[in-house]
């Protein structure tokens, strides 16, 4: 299908989920061979995929759709680490959605209380700063990867953790906040895996 697709040298190639019936290490040799392929010939593919992981590994530019409507179109790297919409955000990878109100607006970083009285911070999305005022309501997404062990002394937010899920290198920890809200959080192996004990836990800008 690549070669009657290629040999008259499109200009734009349309892939529609090229790779669905591939097994998981066959599907990522031939994620490289489309990419090899996409740079040999020059041409634009325009490539749909339900498999997120794929989407950020194949693209130069990603768009999200909901609802027949385009929600962010930008590069892999921003669209994980700089969603512009809840929607973006909950959608891509798995986050942690944290709701509280507004305390402090500055330096490009904003402070949100939790309903249990923790105090966190962030960046602002690129199209929230304007409505992310003192006392407002707003939502904190935290990605599970760009969680850490805090130490002696640092703050954090109190994780309890429920279900400890090994996977080689790395264990995602499922627990909650005190006010009852799920939280996920990836330990590598290297720093150490925290037992069933609440864990102090700090976000990574």
């Amino acid at each position: 299908a690549l070669a009657r697709a290629t040999v008259f040298n499109p200009p734009v190639i349309l892939m529609d989920e090229p790779l669905g019936a591939l097994d998981k290490k066959l599907r990522e040799q031939m994620q490289i061979e489309i990419k090899q392929l996409q740079r040999q010939l020059g041409a634009t593919v325009i490539y749909v995929t339900h498999d997120q992981q794929e989407a950020l590994t194949m693209s130069d530019r990603v768009a999200v759709m909901n609802h027949g409507v385009i929600e962010q179109l930008s590069s892999p790297r921003a669209l994980s680490d700089e969603p512009q919409s809840i929607f973006v955000a909950d959608f891509v990878g798995d986050t942690n959605l944290l709701r509280g109100t507004v305390t402090e607006v500055a330096e490009g970083m904003v402070a949100i209380v939790l309903p249990d009285g923790e105090r966190v911070s962030g960046r602002p999305a690129g199209n929230s700063p304007g409505g992310l005022a003192l006392g407002r309501q707003a939502v904190l997404s935290v990605r599970p990867e760009k969680v850490r062990m805090a130490g002696d002394g640092e703050g954090g937010l109190h994780i309890r953790g429920g279900e400890f899920i090994y996977a080689g290198s790395e264990t995602t920890v499922i627990g909650e906040t005190p006010d009852g809200t799920p939280f996920k959080f990836r330990a590598n192996e290297a720093v150490g895996v925290p037992d069933s004990t609440p864990a102090l836990l700090s976000v990574i800008p």
